[in-house]
């Protein structure tokens, strides 16, 4: 590295504007989220800004430790846990909403530190697959959220290519993030990993992740299709409306899987599996980035088990 280190700023403009006033006298590129992806070979030390879109975030931190390990420094108004969960997913430090006087020798030092080991979450080799008595494909809705990239890695990451599942997943991210995200857990999972699309089929061996700004639906013939939003909606697409049309079509054959994440969503679908006779598991508080998802679906009683990712992967393949 030279003196001078060569700093990518990612955010949203209003949450970066601060921070590029106070590095005008240095190498920098500003940069939103999406765009960062691009620019991850340049960077010597990235100033990652999370608020806006912490998913994203977490997306563009992992790429960045798995192609080109460099300091990362976290920039906003964030609590004890956000401090935390991002000091656990390799950042050095988390500076504040302000740049801090002594901005320009935190960067030189943050040079300093050598290689940042990305912490990624081991890949155990999956159990043996417990087939049901009818040998029967089954489909699964996986909701996920906050903290959803590294708790899905973990989860697909347990099933092997030949288990008779579909999975169909709805995460909550920018619609620009999920071609980029459907590539990577493809890349770095067992089973095959697609952007949905109208029309395709269920099939064994397969994760369909839903794309941006649509609504993923199961529909009668073992189709996914894709639809617009009906008014204004918190989450688009939405875990709900995928699981309670899992319910629908599968019945007790039906299993919902809600991970990591804030808000609610997906618990009352998951509520209508669980209703229809079908299995709802949830991630644990302790393994949680964001423990609002797996709670409230518990919170309704449709939870059978509360597992980290990994496990109810295995859990799931046992049944």
């Amino acid at each position: 590295m030279s003196d001078e280190p060569k700093i990518l700023l990612a955010g949203e403009a209003e949450e970066t504007e601060p921070w590029a006033e106070a590095l005008r006298g240095e190498r920098v590129r500003r940069r939103t989220l999406r765009e960062s992806l691009d620019e991850l070979s340049w960077t010597d030390v990235l100033l990652l800004a999370p608020q806006s879109s912490p998913v994203a975030a977490e997306l563009l931190l992992g790429e960045l430790m798995r192609l080109r390990p460099r300091p990362v420094l976290v920039i906003g108004s964030l609590g004890a846990g956000q401090r935390a969960f991002w000091l656990e997913r390799g950042a050095l430090d988390v500076l504040g909403l302000f740049p801090p006087d002594d901005l320009s020798k935190r960067l030189r030092d943050a040079t300093q530190v050598g290689l940042v080991v990305h912490p990624r979450i081991p890949r155990a080799l999956a159990r043996p697959l417990a087939r049901s008595s009818s040998g029967d494909l089954r489909v699964v809705g996986v909701v996920a959220s906050t903290g959803g990239p590294g708790a899905l890695q973990a989860f697909l990451g347990q099933i092997p290519r030949e288990a008779p599942l579909c999975l169909l997943v709805v995460q909550h991210m920018s619609a620009g993030f999920l071609p980029f995200f459907a590539r990577t857990l493809d890349r770095d999972c067992p089973l095959p990993v697609s952007l949905a699309h109208p029309g395709a089929r269920v099939r064994a061996g397969q994760v369909w992740l839903a794309p941006g700004d649509q609504h993923l639906r199961l529909e009668a013939d073992r189709t996914l299709s894709l639809g617009p939003p009906e008014g204004r909606e918190p989450h688009v697409p939405s875990g709900d409306v995928l699981l309670r049309s899992l319910a629908e079509i599968e019945g007790e054959a039906g299993v919902a899987v809600v991970l990591s994440g804030m808000g609610e969503d997906g618990a009352r679908g998951a509520l209508a599996v669980a209703q229809a006779g079908g299995l709802v598991l949830a991630q644990d508080e302790a393994s949680s980035a964001v423990f609002g998802m797996p709670a409230a679906t518990q919170a309704l009683g449709a939870t059978e088990e509360l597992l980290p990712p990994a496990q109810l992967a295995r859990r799931l393949l046992s049944r």
